[in-house]
């Protein structure tokens, strides 16, 4: 086992962990939530301020949780399961759309295997269109116009999901923050 360093210090045994790295005055968190270690900054340097910040994120994380959103959500697989699930509960609710399937399908078949550990924010033109390139090498011929806008029509529901998510996590904060 192995020595545990001066500058790390358990707030919850075995859920919350405050630790310094070597050469960063900055203090990092490590909290776990539904069994996953998840590491964070506080972007505190006063112990204090850190231990306080950390156990915000914490408790932030057990919230999400217990909405139903994604604790991270910083990764595309994670906001397309979200949008895959908002439409099949549409469909169930008799309020979705036929397309809904084919958006579900090519989202699990083709952008998951292959976006799914990319940042949300990085998916650009360039990642696009090396999606596009590689799905076409892989298949041997090109989109069809039509099955294009299809896959545009899905990417479009993935980042609408992302951007409901940021509006439902940050807006209602800074309200409160604007009225003090």
């Amino acid at each position: 086992m192995s020595n545990k360093k001066e500058s790390t210090h358990q707030l919850i045994h075995r859920n919350l962990t405050l630790y310094q790295r070597e050469h960063s005055a900055v203090w990092q968190c490590r909290y776990k939530v539904d069994n996953k270690w998840i590491r964070a900054t506080t972007k505190e340097t006063q112990f204090d301020l850190a231990v306080n910040k950390a156990k915000e994120l914490l408790v932030e994380a057990e919230i999400r949780k217990r909405s139903g959103i994604p604790v991270v959500t910083k990764r595309f697989k994670d906001i397309a399961i979200l949008a895959i699930d908002r439409m099949e509960r549409a469909i169930k609710g008799g309020l979705g759309k036929s397309i809904y399937k084919d958006y579900i399908r090519i989202i699990n078949e083709h952008f998951i295997p292959s976006l799914g550990q990319r940042l949300i924010t990085n998916i650009d033109y360039d990642a696009l269109q090396q999606y596009y390139d590689d799905r076409e090498a892989k298949y041997g011929l090109a989109l069809s116009n039509s099955n294009r806008k299809t896959q545009n029509a899905a990417f479009n529901r993935v980042f609408d999901e992302a951007i409901v998510i940021y509006k439902m996590l940050y807006l209602p904060i800074s309200r409160f923050l604007s009225l003090s």
